[in-house]
């Protein structure tokens, strides 16, 4: 607010409500804009609520400011005890897999100790004295805040009081959601050494080629009615239709030769398809490279979280 005084050109104003020397500011009288010529700020003084929605509470800043240090500082203590901070992100969004095991039981027994050392301490100690400062020079300001403002600036100031506390409980947040990531991965490690996992997998992919492969042979023109169920008691309606399924199965193992080497391979699916629609007249090539470019890669991923497995297990 001014103080109705100018000095060489120079507006004096306080920081503050009240007039301490400390918290004086000089204001260039040439940076200072009459409101009353100005339609924007017209606008604002024809509103009350529009003029409330102005003033800011410095609190609310300054606990923005302090919980953004409280983020970085913790982060940067808990990594000098040896904490992987990077895998934090992937805990709380609960992206973790098999192979951050053992990285997520390390982590859990080095916040357990950070909880207890003297650097966390040190840490909580040095943050709740900044804030317990900020609070002793913030609140004459916030005294002169309006009515509307002084909620959210009494619950600035409970939260600043308990800076200590929330770093603590910032940690016991980190150990509990590795602690729900921990239980998620031991499921799943659980089933993969009792054979369940392999079991689902198989059962899933032999499931997914023989739909596949059904949907592909009646494509090519294949009766899947032409032999009775019971084709060894029973004979079939049509003997020509027999034949012709027997002519096309024949057909297409001939053009699907040497593809099964190429389908276990790392390329994409677009490119296997590529390769193999070259002088495939049926799609048999093509038709196989997609259904192993859809299967294989569970495949690998099986492979990787069974290792995992294996090396949690070996310590």
């Amino acid at each position: 607010r001014g103080a109705g005084v100018a000095v060489d050109l120079v507006a004096v104003c306080y920081a503050s409500a009240c007039e301490c020397a400390a918290e004086v500011v000089l204001v260039a009288l040439r940076d200072v804009v009459p409101i009353s010529r100005s339609p924007e700020w017209s606008g604002h003084l024809a509103s009350p609520s529009r003029l409330l929605s102005l003033i800011l509470s410095p609190l609310d800043m300054v606990h923005e400011a302090l919980h953004t240090r409280l983020t970085e500082t913790l982060a940067a203590t808990l990594t000098s005890l040896g904490v992987n901070v990077d895998l934090f992100p992937h805990v709380r969004r609960g992206s973790t897999t098999l192979v951050d095991l053992s990285a997520i039981r390390r982590n859990m027994t080095l916040l357990e100790q950070a909880a207890a050392s003297p650097e966390f301490a040190a840490l909580t100690t040095k943050l709740q004295a900044e804030a317990d400062d900020t609070i002793a020079r913030a609140i004459p300001t916030a005294a002169a805040l309006p009515a509307t403002q002084r909620l959210s600036a009494a619950t600035a100031v409970a939260r600043l009081s308990a800076a200590a506390e929330a770093a603590k409980s910032r940690v016991h947040s980190h150990l509990l959601l590795h602690s729900m990531a921990m239980m998620e991965l031991q499921k799943a490690a659980t089933a993969i050494r009792l054979g369940k996992r392999k079991a689902d997998l198989a059962s899933s992919y032999l499931h997914e080629i023989r739909t596949a492969t059904e949907a592909f042979l009646e494509r090519c023109g294949y009766d899947p009615t032409a032999l009775p169920h019971s084709y060894i008691d029973e004979e079939p309606d049509d003997l020509d239709k027999v034949r012709d399924n027997a002519k096309l199965l024949q057909q297409i193992l001939e053009a699907g030769n040497g593809q099964t080497a190429m389908a276990g391979g790392d390329g994409g699916a677009s490119d296997v398809a590529a390769d193999a629609g070259k002088g495939d007249v049926l799609g048999v090539r093509v038709f196989v490279a997609e259904v192993s470019a859809r299967i294989y890669p569970r495949l690998r991923q099986f492979s990787r979280d069974a290792l995992a497995v294996l090396y949690d297990a070996l310590g």
